[in-house]
Formats: structure tokens, sequence, C-alpha cells
């Protein structure tokens, strides 16, 4: 009876021992497509980031010299006259 109880037992332990390895793969399959997908989002909001920080500088400048050059013309209309 015990005999049986042990063989029973290593047989057990033997599909517990390949399901943990097969987890621990999947958890490290899992573990590297969450580090690539947090890497790719981290990339993707810098890549953003700097794309805004851009267009907000060009703005800026091309509103700031439209103001400019509008600010001369009206100098330049007003010294005229």
């Amino acid at each position: 009876m015990r005999v049986g109880f042990r063989a029973m037992a290593t047989v057990q332990s033997v599909p517990v021992s390949i399901l943990l390895l097969t987890v621990s793969s999947v958890l490290t399959q899992e573990v590297v497509v969450v580090v690539v997908v947090v890497v790719v989002v981290v990339v993707v909001v810098v890549v953003v980031v700097v794309v805004v920080l851009v267009v907000v500088v060009v703005v800026v400048v091309v509103s700031g010299s439209i103001s400019s050059s509008s600010s001369n013309s009206s100098n330049i209309d007003s010294s005229s006259s």
C-alpha cells in the first residue's frame, strides 16, 4: 500500500514539475512581452512629447516672426504717414 502511494506521489509530482516548468516559461515570456510593451509605450510617449514640443516651438517662432513683421509694417506705415 505504501509503495503504491509512493508511486502515485512520484507520478503526481512529475506533472506538477512539468506544470511548474511550463508556468515559469510562460511567465518569463509574459514578462518579456510586458517589458517590450512598456519600452515601446515609453518610446512612443517620448516621441510624441518631442513632436509636440517641436510643433509648439515652430508655432511660437512663426507667430513671433509674423507679429514682428506685422509690427514692422505698421511702424513703416505710421512713419510714412
